[in-house]
C-alpha cells in the first residue's frame, strides 16, 4: 500500500473550504443550511441535534458544498440503540440537496444500521452500495465518535474515527472513482418511534484541502492477543516496506515473527513460538512511515504474556440497586480489579449471570492494580467522571436481592465468582438501595459472605477509588462436603461450602469404602466452583446405599477437606406415605417466614425433583404446586429437610442442626396464619402426605402463637388428625427445624395390653416435659365404640375427650391437660375414665389416675 506524498498534498479542485461548530447558533449564515419543517435546531451546547417529532421517518438539513478530493471531519453522537430502523448517515458528496430522492447521487458515511457500524457507502440511482466495511457492533449508545474521510485526487478513500482522543478504527483504502463532483454535504436522520427523538448530535464540521501530518507514528499499544499472537498499533495509519518479518524483533528468545498483517494503524504477528509467561519481553519495530511519509526508526516498547488465571481480576464493587440515590448516578455497574502484576487485555471477556453473559468487552488493557468501571453505555456515560470506564455490550441486569456474577475470559475460562446477596449489606437502611456493596480484602478472593459489606462513603459508592471499607480479613473457615446427589447410573454431583482449588483436584481424591467403584473423571462444572461432577466406570445399583469418601481436595485459599464420609444413592420417586409432613410454621414472627419441615420415614431414598409441594384452594382443588428441588436432592431414610423462602431468616430466628438439610423454594406455597392445608404429591400425582392444620390446634394457654410451629408427636397415625399435632415447646425456642420436634411421643405397645400411657403426670406448660397425655389403645379387632371422659377426685367431669366414636383397631387419643372450656385444671389427681362398648351390648371400663402439675 503505497501512497505518494503529493497525491495527498495535490491542489484540490475549485471548491469552497468550510467550517462550522455550530457556536453562533445561526444556521442561515457561514454557511448556511436548509432543512425542512424545523428537523434541526443548534442545542444550548452549540452542536446540531435533531429535532423532528415525526416517527418513521427520514429527515435531512443540507449546505452547499463543492468539494470532491481532500478531507472531510464532524463529530457524531446518538443517544440511542442504533438499528435497521434507527441510524444516522452523513453525505459527504451529493449531487442534490434532496438527499433521500431515489435520484440523487454521492458519498456518505452511515452511523449505525443493522450493522451498528461505521461504513462508507456510495449511493446510486436506485440503489446503496457499500464500499467500506466498518466493525459490527462498534457503534455505541451516547458515545461521540470524531469521524474523518480522505479522498485522494487518483480517488482513492480513507475512513478512521477516534474515540476520547484515541484511534478506535482506521480502514483500509479503497478505490472509487464513480462520482467526481459535488453539490452539497448534509446530514440525514432515521428514526422509526417517539423514544429516539431528539437523539441525535452533530458538531465540528470540517470540509478542506488534506491537513498534512509532519510527525512521525508512534508506538500506541503493544499486547499479546494469545501465546504466539502479537498486536502491535500505532498512534496513526502507517505504510510497511519490504520483507515485513524483518521489521519486527521480540527479544528474550522469541526472535522475529514469521507473519505479519497490517490494516491501517494495527499490525497483527504471528511468531512460530509461545511467548514466555509473566517475564518482559522487549519489542523493536525497525522502520515504519506514515501515510504523508514521515519515518520512524527503532521504535520499541515491552509487552507481557500472561495467561489469566483464577482471580487475577476481581470483582471489587457492585453497584446493584442505585435507588434512593445518595450522590450517584442512578444507574447500575460494576467495579473490577486487576489485582495481578501484569497488564490483562479484557477484549473478548464476557460478565455473566444465571443463563445470560453480556456482549464480548471491547479492545481493553487492564492495567496492575488499576480499576474499571464497567456497564451499559447509559451507566458508563454517568460514570465517566468518577474514573476510567468501558461500555459493555448486552451488559446484564444486577438484580437487587442478589445474584451470581462471573468474569469469563476470551477463552471462556472463569476468572472470577461472587454470589452476592443484599443480606451482605449488614444494614437495614442501605440495604433498601443507593448503597454499593464493597469488597473488603482484595487478597482474599475466595471469601464470599463476610468479605463484603455495604459502602461506608457518604457518597454511596466510592467508584474509582480505593473501597472504603478496605481492611484485612482471614480465611480459616472449614471447607464442608455438604451433599451428594446421584444424577444416574454413572454421574454424581458434590456440593461443597467453598470454592474449591481446582488445579489440584484429582481422581484419587475421591474413592468408594469397601467396594471397587472406579472414578473415571472429574469436572468442576458450577460457576461458583463449588460443585463437582464425577463420572463411574461402572454404574451404581438401585436400592444400595453408598458409602463415598473424600479426602485430599482444598478450597482456593487452601484450606483442607477433612476426610470425610457422604452416603450417595440413586434416588426415587415416592409413594405414599413414604414422607410425611412434620413440622409447620404457618404464622411466622414479622421478621420471619413460613417453612414446612418433612421427614422420610419409608427405607428409601427419595428425590426431591420428584416430590411436589402444594396447598389447598377456596375451591378445594389443589393449587400453587411446586417442585421441591428442580435439580435433584436426595432425601435419605430417617432424615429432615426443611422447605421455606428463605433458609437464612430460619435459620437466624431459631436454632438448627443439619444446615444442608436446608432448601430454598422461589415459590413456596402461601400457608395462612389461621387455617390452611399443606399437600406433598409425587410426579404421579398421588397425595403422599396431607395436613388441614388450623391455628386452635395450638397449645389453647399459648397467648400468642405468632412464630411458634406446630409439630408431629408421632410418625405413625393419620397426619390429618388434631391429635397428632402439638405446639413446639418454649425450650426450644418454639420450633425444630431440621432436628427431632421437641414434642415428639414414641409408640408404646404393652405386651397384649389394650391401653398404654405415656406417662402418669402432665404438666401442660409447653415446656417440652410432658406437656401433654398420650393414649394407645388396640382392639383385637374392628367395631368397638368408646367414651373418654376426665374427672377430678371428686368425681366432677372436668373434660370430655371423646363421645362415641367408632375406634380402629390400633389408634391414639391426647389429653393436653386442660379443662371443658381450654382452661387451666387445679394441680391434682384426675381419673380418666375409659368406656368401652359394642353393638352386641358389651361393655367394658377402664379408670386411670394421671397427676396434673402446674409448675
Amino acid at each position: 500500500m503505497k501512497i505518494l506524498l503529493w497525491l495527498l498534498l495535490a491542489a484540490q479542485p475549485v471548491c469552497a473550504q468550510w467550517t462550522d461548530d455550530f457556536n453562533d447558533g445561526d444556521l442561515s449564515n457561514g454557511p448556511v443550511w436548509t432543512q425542512n419543517h424545523g428537523s434541526f435546531i443548534i442545542n444550548a451546547q452549540g452542536a446540531l441535534q435533531s429535532a423532528s417529532q415525526n416517527a418513521n421517518q427520514t429527515f435531512f438539513i443540507t449546505t452547499p458544498s463543492s468539494q470532491s478530493i481532500g478531507e472531510w471531519r464532524f463529530t457524531v453522537r446518538l443517544n440511542l440503540a442504533t438499528s435497521g430502523a434507527n441510524y444516522a448517515d452523513v453525505f459527504l458528496m451529493a449531487a442534490d440537496a434532496q438527499l433521500s430522492n431515489t435520484s440523487t447521487t454521492g458519498f456518505f458515511v452511515r452511523i449505525g444500521g443493522t450493522e451498528d457500524a461505521i461504513s462508507l457507502f456510495r449511493k446510486d440511482t436506485g440503489s446503496v452500495v457499500r464500499i467500506i466495511q466498518g466493525t459490527n457492533g462498534s457503534v455505541q449508545t451516547n458515545v461521540t465518535y470524531e469521524i474523518s474521510v480522505i479522498r485522494t485526487n487518483d480517488f482513492r478513500w480513507l475512513l478512521m474515527y477516534k474515540v476520547q482522543n484515541t484511534l478506535g478504527e482506521v480502514s483500509d483504502w479503497v478505490l472509487d472513482a464513480r462520482y467526481q463532483s459535488s453539490a452539497y454535504f448534509g446530514f440525514s436522520v432515521t428514526q422509526s418511534s417517539t423514544s429516539f427523538f431528539e437523539k441525535h448530535f452533530f458538531d465540528d464540521v470540517y470540509v478542506g484541502n488534506i491537513t498534512p501530518d509532519v510527525t512521525p507514528p508512534k508506538l500506541e499499544k503493544v499486547l499479546a492477543v494469545d501465546s504466539v499472537h502479537l498486536s502491535v498499533e500505532f498512534d496513526e495509519p502507517v505504510v510497511l516496506s519490504g520483507y515485513l518479518p524483518s521489521l519486527f524483533y521480540v527479544d528474550n528468545g522469541v526472535g522475529f515473527p514469521q507473519q505479519v498483517n497490517c490494516v491501517g494503524n494495527k499490525c497483527i504477528l504471528q511468531f512460530a513460538s509461545s511467548f514466555p509467561e509473566r517475564v518482559a519481553l522487549p519489542l523493536t519495530v525497525h522502520e515504519v512511515k506514515d501515510l504523508w511519509g514521515n519515518i520512524a526508526t527503532n521504535l520499541s516498547d515491552t509487552f507481557y504474556f500472561s495467561s489469566p488465571q483464577w482471580g487475577d481480576i476481581v470483582i471489587h464493587e457492585i453497584f446493584a440497586d442505585p435507588d434512593p440515590p445518595q450522590q450517584m448516578p442512578s444507574e447500575e455497574w460494576v467495579e473490577i480489579l486487576n489485582r495481578s502484576a501484569f497488564p490483562i487485555q479484557l477484549a473478548g471477556w464476557k460478565m455473566c449471570k444465571a443463563a445470560t453473559c453480556s456482549g464480548s468487552f471491547p479492545d481493553y488493557t487492564l492495567m496492575p492494580d488499576s480499576l474499571l468501571i464497567i456497564g451499559s453505555s447509559n451507566a458508563v456515560a454517568a460514570m465517566d467522571s468518577f474514573g476510567s470506564t468501558l461500555i459493555i455490550p448486552s451488559f446484564p441486569s444486577l438484580n437487587n436481592s442478589g445474584d451470581i456474577l462471573w468474569l469469563q475470559s476470551n477463552q471462556e475460562k472463569l476468572i472470577y465468582t461472587v454470589a452476592y446477596s443484599d443480606e451482605w449489606y449488614g444494614n437495614p437502611i442501605k440495604r433498601v438501595g443507593g448503597w454499593s456493596l464493597e469488597m473488603i480484602d482484595v487478597h482474599q478472593p475466595c471469601v464470599g459472605e463476610g468479605n463484603w459489606i455495604a459502602c461506608n462513603d457518604t457518597k454511596g459508592a466510592t467508584p474509582g477509588r480505593r473501597n472504603s471499607v478496605e481492611g484485612i480479613i482471614s480465611d480459616n473457615q472449614p471447607l464442608h462436603l455438604k451433599r451428594g446427589y446421584a444424577i444416574d447410573s454413572f454421574q454424581i454431583r458434590l456440593f461443597f461450602s467453598k470454592p474449591l482449588k481446582t488445579d489440584q483436584l484429582q481422581l484419587i481424591n475421591i474413592r468408594f469404602q469397601e467396594i471397587s467403584m472406579m472414578v473415571d473423571s472429574i469436572i468442576i462444572e458450577d460457576p461458583t466452583h463449588q460443585t463437582i461432577l464425577f463420572t463411574l466406570q461402572t454404574p451404581l445399583q438401585p436400592g444400595v446405599i453408598y458409602q463415598l469418601i473424600c479426602e485430599g481436595i482444598q478450597d482456593c485459599s487452601g484450606n483442607m477437606l477433612q476426610p470425610t464420609t457422604l452416603s450417595v444413592a440413586l434416588a426415587e420417586e415416592p409413594l405414599p406415605g413414604d414422607v410425611i409432613v412434620n413440622e409447620i410454621l404457618f404464622n411466622p414472627l414479622p421478621s420471619g417466614t413460613d417453612f414446612v419441615e418433612l421427614y422420610n420415614k419409608s427405607d428409601k431414598v427419595i428425590d426431591l425433583k420428584m416430590l411436589h409441594i402444594a396447598n389447598r384452594l377456596t375451591d378445594g382443588t389443589t393449587g400453587n404446586i411446586s417442585i421441591i428441588h428442580l435439580d435433584g436432592f436426595a432425601f435419605f431414610p430417617g432424615t429432615f429437610v426443611v422447605v421455606s423462602n428463605n433458609q437464612k431468616i430460619v435459620q437466624r430466628e431459631y436454632h438448627t442442626q443439619n444446615h444442608e438439610g436446608f432448601i430454598d423454594m422461589n415459590n413456596l406455597p402461601a400457608y395462612n396464619d389461621d387455617k390452611g392445608t399443606v399437600i406433598l404429591l409425587n410426579r404421579s400425582g398421588e397425595e403422599v402426605d396431607v395436613v388441614s392444620y388450623s391455628d386452635d390446634w395450638h397449645f389453647p394457654l399459648l397467648s400468642n402463637t405468632e412464630g411458634v410451629s406446630l409439630e408431629r408427636i408421632r410418625y405413625d397415625g393419620l397426619s390429618n388428625q388434631k391429635d397428632q399435632w402439638h405446639s413446639a415447646s418454649r425450650n426450644v425456642g418454639y420450633a425444630t427445624p431440621g432436628y427431632e420436634n421437641s414434642q415428639r411421643k414414641t409408640n408404646l405397645h404393652g405386651s397384649g395390653a389394650q391401653f398404654s400411657y405415656s406417662s402418669e403426670i402432665v404438666s401442660p406448660n409447653n415446656d417440652g416435659h410432658e406437656d401433654y397425655l398420650v393414649i394407645d389403645y388396640r382392639f383385637p379387632q374392628v367395631g368397638y365404640m368408646s367414651n373418654v371422659i376426665i374427672f377430678d377426685i371428686n368425681g366432677r367431669s372436668v373434660r370430655i375427650l371423646h363421645r362415641n366414636i367408632l375406634n380402629g383397631t390400633t389408634g391414639t387419643w391426647r389429653w393436653d391437660g386442660l379443662g371443658e372450656r381450654q382452661q387451666q385444671l387445679p394441680s391434682g389427681r384426675y381419673i380418666v375414665l375409659i368406656e368401652v362398648f359394642d353393638t352386641t351390648g358389651a361393655y367394658e371400663k377402664i379408670k386411670k389416675v394421671i397427676t396434673v402439675t402446674n409448675k
